[in-house]
């Protein structure tokens, strides 16, 4: 550099290391279905950034919309597929 006391260096912060990941999840509506996805996200230590459900009254089913924070790829194919195991629930996938 030419004007070597004119160069300020500059640091973006350390990486937190947690991504930010939007998940569907579609399941038969039941008295719960909630409680028992937040209380999987809850023991996994997962935060969740946003949530949003919708009850198809014909069709009986829930659509959840969910943006979680993971830290690497593994543990989201986890919660995925601890997800699937949620009773009643159809379908889990990235949006």
């Amino acid at each position: 550099a030419r004007e070597p006391d004119r160069i300020t260096e500059v640091s973006w912060g350390a990486a937190s290391g947690r991504y930010p990941v939007r998940i569907l999840i579609r399941a038969a509506d039941r008295t719960g279905l909630v409680r028992d996805i937040g209380s999987l996200f809850a023991a996994d230590k997962v935060n969740v950034l946003g949530f949003r459900s919708q009850v198809r009254p014909k069709t009986r089913t829930a659509e959840i919309e969910a943006t979680i924070e993971v830290g690497h790829q593994e543990q989201l194919q986890q919660v995925l597929l601890k997800l699937k195991g949620v009773p009643n629930v159809i379908e889990v996938r990235r949006a």
